[in-house]
């Protein structure tokens, strides 16, 4: 543990303005800073000058020194940002962001943004869309793949039996914008071709060419943009 009594930051002399405050000047250090690092002042830069990284400290409360990331060892093409649960020094299961944003720039490095879980945890959006401007969403692990909930109102799902080779399913999510797929789940009856018949807040009609097609179907619903 490593305790410093407050820090003050140094002064200039000089004209217009008789006294000037100057950033307070960086520590350098043989390691990287640890929550029992307290005693300096919001802003303190630490640089760990065997490791190549510099931290900032934000946050100084209950005798816990959070200290955040603001850089690592340069490379001409890469740059990466990695959070591991590292906004407060004391979480040990997982990371919160509030009212956060990362960000990255540059004309001659890639960023990436690497985001692992403790254990066998998830990366969690609770609210807001997750936009993908410029790219593509990969699953790069054989096996796995896009799950989505069904139920009342749900983006997927599958139907009763048709009756004379039509049915209602009621969905109060479907928008003008809705694209329906729909593939039989279990054949019955005569089956036929299926079309479907949306309308918005309301749901959509499902229609088959047979009359006497009673086949169960499944459904896919997606928004264009």
């Amino acid at each position: 543990m490593v305790k410093h009594l407050q820090g003050t930051a140094e002064s200039l002399y000089g004209f217009p303005q008789p006294v000037a405050n100057q950033f307070p000047t960086p520590i350098p250090a043989r390691r990287d800073p640890s929550t029992s690092d307290t005693g300096y002042i919001i802003g303190q830069v630490w640089i760990n000058k065997l490791a190549g990284t510099a931290w900032a400290l934000v946050s100084n409360s209950g005798g816990v020194a959070t200290w955040l990331s603001i850089g690592g060892t340069l490379t001409p093409t890469v740059a990466n940002i990695t959070a591991t649960n590292f906004i407060t020094a004391a979480v040990t299961t997982g990371t919160t962001l509030n009212s956060n944003i990362w960000s990255g720039t540059g004309t001659n490095a890639a960023i990436n943004l690497v985001m692992t879980p403790k254990g066998t945890g998830n990366v969690t959006v609770t609210s807001g869309a997750v936009s993908l401007t410029n790219g593509n969403l990969l699953l790069n692990t054989v096996g796995n793949g896009i799950q989505i909930k069904e139920g009342a109102n749900a983006r997927m799902g599958t139907t009763a039996a048709m009756t004379a080779g039509t049915i209602t399913v009621v969905n109060t999510s479907v928008t003008a914008n809705t694209v329906i797929f729909l593939s039989l789940a279990t054949a019955g009856g005569t089956t036929g071709a299926l079309s479907s018949v949306p309308t918005a807040g309301v749901g959509f009609v499902i229609n088959s060419s047979s009359a006497t097609d009673t086949s169960t179907v499944n459904y896919l619903l997606i928004e264009a943009l």
